[in-house]
């Protein structure tokens, strides 16, 4: 049986899902979407919920987590959504450890993402500290077919509880069809030895419904049908649940139109080796721990996006850590540059994340007569 098939499934499709609004019809004809992923550091309300874990994010508790500092963290938010396209919107942003949907939509009612189109998808995962995965998204660049979470069946911590793995389908503006999964995978806090076989549990369910899904298609929907896996994988790009579970490669292949098409390779970006963003003056890695760069945010991405005859392809060398000013702690070296973070321990900080966010741009064809 498949792993997926045994873990706990929720599901909602257009049919459970309210009627999708006019504006959600009206899609763009445009020639590139931009997806973002972030990992916005504890994006917690200030309100105490009995069923988790979160005292410390209330006034009273350690943080002293307070209405100013939340509506701070938020404006700073969406200060980095507007800011990391430059003169574009991201179509499709994956928000990393956020608390619940209050949030969320205070992010977008408050702070003007809702008036840019932005909706939203978010998780409702078992985590102890009632952490979540959400996905924001243009109304004006895609439309939302289906969203289901699945829940994560550790092998050998059947009580462990952690995030749910988020997958939403999109109807792409030229029709083509992308699968995006949002994932926080299990930290490395324990030890990464200890660690490593929880994260290896989420890969093996995402490659697990990666091959399910691409086993049903046909010869033409496996080339206009795509998927991006995308989040915080609390590893790097050469560690096992990204390298073997996954079997993400990090070389590009040389026949881009029939390079092995009965089976869905998947590419990781932010590999070094894929994507040299270190020589073109962007941060060392995602997230920087005990004075050493560490590269935990990725792009996933399957082998239709490389193809040269497909709609929807990757545009080579627009995956990388976003930097900017507001985004560098003050403490940072000529040499690192590392992310402003909104707390040090218990200490407030006042910064946006201890991540950067990671970017990438996915360009547009048209089927004649359209375009």
């Amino acid at each position: 049986m498949k792993r997926f098939g045994v873990i706990l499934l929720v599901g909602i499709t257009l049919l459970a899902m309210k009627r999708p609004s006019v504006e959600q019809l009206h899609i763009r004809h445009i020639d590139s979407l931009m997806i973002v992923s972030y990992n916005v550091e504890n994006l917690f309300d200030t309100i105490h919920d009995e069923r988790i874990n979160d005292v410390e994010f209330t006034p009273e508790g350690a943080k002293h987590w307070t209405s100013h500092r939340y509506h701070r963290k938020l404006q700073h938010i969406s200060q980095t959504i507007s800011r990391v396209g430059g003169r574009i919107w991201p179509s499709l942003v994956t928000l990393v450890e956020v608390e619940n949907a209050g949030v969320i939509e205070d992010l977008l009612h408050l702070y003007g993402l809702w008036g840019k189109g932005y909706r939203y998808v978010i998780t409702n995962s078992p985590d102890p500290r009632g952490v979540d995965v959400a996905m924001l998204y243009r109304i004006t660049d895609l439309e939302l077919l289906s969203k289901s979470e699945y829940a994560v069946d550790f092998t050998n911590a059947p009580y462990k509880k952690s995030r749910n793995v988020l997958e939403c389908k999109f109807r792409l503006p030229n029709n083509d069809t992308l699968y995006a999964y949002g994932v926080h995978f299990p930290s490395r806090r324990e030890g990464v030895g200890k660690s490593e076989p929880f994260r290896c549990d989420v890969a093996h369910l995402i490659r697990d419904r990666i091959n399910h899904l691409y086993a049903s298609l046909s010869s033409k929907g496996r080339l206009n049908t795509h998927f991006i896996v995308m989040g915080d994988f609390n590893e790097e790009s050469h560690e096992k649940a990204i390298k073997e579970v996954l079997s993400a490669l990090d070389v590009l292949p040389k026949d881009s139109v029939s390079y092995l098409n009965d089976y869905p390779h998947l590419y990781s970006l932010m590999s070094p080796k894929i994507e040299p963003w270190a020589k073109r003056n962007h941060p060392l890695g995602s997230y920087f721990f005990h004075h050493q760069w560490q590269q935990l945010d990725h792009f996933i991405i399957s082998h239709s996006l490389l193809k040269s005859n497909s709609l929807t392809q990757y545009q080579t060398g627009s995956a990388y850590n976003f930097m900017a000013p507001f985004l560098v702690s003050e403490h940072s070296s000529l040499q690192d540059s590392f992310p402003f973070r909104t707390y040090g321990g218990n200490f407030y900080m006042g910064g946006y994340s201890d991540h950067f966010p990671v970017r990438m741009l996915l360009s547009l064809k048209y089927p004649k007569p359209y375009k």
